[in-house]
C-alpha cells in the first residue's frame, strides 16, 4: 500500500528523506490546529481594571495567542502597553489566565476616561 500525505522538505534536502530533522513539514506527525479564533471588544471605563473573558469549554488548559489593537490595524502580539502622557492600558498577569472553560483577559489603564480595545484570539485546539 502506498504512502500518502503532504510533506515540506528543507532547502537541500532529498524528496525521499524519510528523517523527520529534514522536513519543514509532514502531515505524517501531528500539528498543533486552531480550535476557535475570536474577536472582541473591551471598552476601559476611568482607572478601574476591565475584564473580558473568552469562552472556550475545550476541558484543558489550551495554548492561547493574543493580538491586541492599540489604533486602527496595528495589531500587536501579546498585551498591550502604550505609554503616553494621558494614558496607559497594560494588562494585570496576576488576574490574565487561561483555565478549562474560559480565557480571562483582564486590562487596565492609568486614566479617567473611555478607551476601546479590540483583541484577537487564538485558541489551540490540541491538548498535547
Amino acid at each position: 500500500m502506498a504512502d500518502w500525505g503532504i510533506k515540506v522538505m528543507r532547502a537541500g534536502e532529498d524528496v525521499t528523506s524519510t528523517d523527520p530533522l529534514d522536513h519543514v513539514f509532514s502531515s505524517a506527525y501531528g500539528a498543533v490546529k486552531i480550535a476557535q479564533e475570536t474577536l472582541g471588544t473591551i471598552v476601559l471605563s476611568g482607572t478601574a481594571d476591565t475584564t473580558g473573558t473568552v469562552t472556550h469549554n475545550l476541558g484543558f488548559a489550551p495554548m492561547v495567542l493574543v493580538y491586541s489593537e492599540m489604533s486602527t490595524d496595528k495589531w500587536y502580539f501579546g498585551f498591550p502597553y502604550t505609554p503616553s502622557e494621558t494614558m496607559s492600558i497594560s494588562a494585570d498577569p496576576s488576574k490574565t489566565y487561561v483555565g478549562t472553560a474560559n480565557l480571562i483577559l483582564n486590562y487596565n489603564k492609568n486614566a479617567v476616561g473611555t478607551a476601546s480595545l479590540r483583541y484577537k484570539v487564538f485558541i489551540m485546539g490540541d491538548s498535547a
